[in-house]
């Protein structure tokens, strides 16, 4: 078998533009893919190094449900920058940046 590098992603916290504190962001359930995805698992990880253990979720399984949902304010949500892009000028959603260990993503051919 042979693992080829695609493209890396930069993943960030989103949350709708009611939100300018990430503090509070935290505090909102988030909206993943079900258990075992691994931006999920990137998720825990790092909320466990913040001292964040137990987490509130709502499993969507398209991320464009979860960026509406986040939109409609239900809760925040670790998605690639790339997916939100198109929102940024409608200021539906706000973007925090995660640790350099924790928001990038590499995407791979096997």
């Amino acid at each position: 078998m042979v693992k080829e590098l695609l493209y890396e992603e930069e993943l960030v916290l989103i949350s709708n533009s009611d939100y300018d504190d990430i503090e509070k962001v935290l505090e909102k359930p988030f909206l993943m893919n079900t258990k075992g995805c691994f931006q999920r698992e990137l998720l825990e990880s790092w909320l466990k190094s913040i001292g964040i253990h137990s987490v509130r979720y709502m499993e969507f399984n398209h991320l464009d449900a979860i960026v509406q949902g986040v939109i409609s304010g239900l809760g925040a949500s670790l998605v690639p920058y790339s997916v939100i892009q198109r929102y940024m000028g409608e200021n539906k959603l706000r973007y925090f940046s995660l640790p350099a260990e924790y928001k990038t993503i590499q995407i791979s051919l096997i």
